[in-house]
């Protein structure tokens, strides 16, 4: 009998780990916000043109576009194509030949163990 997959929960600490992939702006808000929701944190999701959204044990925040946290989008931190970019650099080490299966499973693991979540469209111009 097979046991229910459990899901991914950073160890002590990890998000320290997983904000590397971050913009600069984006690591120090992050770092920025109280030590009890970093604890919890299990998730950064990072959509384009979207609120840079905090998932956890019993939560789920957006980033706020100042300082802290918010629950209304209207107040977030809005990713843009260029951190998005940047993320996906750090993420792949500027290589994405070198981790194209990775990306057709949908994620790509980095150093630590932490799974970054990729998905989208291919524009082909």
């Amino acid at each position: 009998m097979s046991r229910p997959a459990q899901p991914y929960r950073m160890s002590r600490g990890g998000w320290q780990q997983a904000i590397r992939v971050c913009p600069p702006e984006v690591q120090t808000r992050i770092e920025r916000l109280p030590s009890q929701l970093l604890e919890r944190l299990e998730e950064l999701r990072f959509r384009l043109d979207q609120p840079l959204q905090l998932a956890g044990d019993s939560f789920d925040h957006f980033l706020h576009a100042r300082e802290g946290v918010t629950d209304d989008p209207r107040e977030a931190w809005i990713v843009t194509a260029e951190q998005l970019s940047r993320v996906m650099q750090i993420v792949t080490q500027s290589s994405l030949y070198a981790v194209e299966e990775d990306i057709r499973r949908g994620f790509v693991t980095m150093p630590g163990g932490h799974r970054v979540g990729v998905a989208g469209r291919v524009v082909l111009s």
